[in-house]
């Protein structure tokens, strides 16, 4: 009878080890598959710029703009952008000035920043991180001179 007791018990913990095992493999490939939603995810906008503007602001993620930041910003939850890519069309080659999309955290500027002199592609290999609930804008600007229409989009990851 001991000896059967010996084997059951062996038996029982060989069943539970290869249970936690499995489990944890499961475990594991859930998370990974999880993990993926975590993957950085593109956002941007387009828009079209008319007169030398001292700054409008587009929301990240779509096409509301205003001279009105804090009514562009959109909060964020807690994260990264990068990445911004920035294609600039105007209707003749200016003759001076620049174009520049910059990305304001919490009405402040940061790095990840675009400018063109002309029409054409910028991309910044710059980041901004930033806590929860931060308030995030794309501020527009230029003082392109002759350039006639101005119109644009930009797309950046979030992390």
């Amino acid at each position: 009878m001991t000896i059967l007791l010996r084997i059951l018990t062996f038996l029982a913990i060989v069943a539970i080890a290869l249970c936690c095992y499995f489990t944890h493999q499961l475990i594991d490939d859930y998370l990974q598959s999880v993990g993926s939603q975590n993957k950085p995810q593109v956002i941007g906008g387009a828009g079209g710029v008319f007169t030398a503007t001292p700054g409008i602001f587009y929301s990240p993620s779509n096409h509301f703009f205003t001279p009105n930041e804090t009514a562009a910003q959109q909060r964020m939850p807690k994260g990264a952008l990068s990445t911004l890519r920035v294609h600039v069309d105007t209707d003749s080659i200016p003759t001076s000035g620049a174009f520049t999309i910059m990305v304001r955290v919490n009405g402040q500027p940061t790095l990840l920043t675009c400018t063109l002199t002309g029409p054409g592609d910028c991309d910044s290999g710059a980041s901004v991180s930033f806590a929860d609930d931060s308030r995030v804008a794309i501020m527009v600007s230029h003082d392109l001179t002759d350039a006639g229409n101005i119109n644009f989009t930009y797309t950046m990851l979030f992390n």
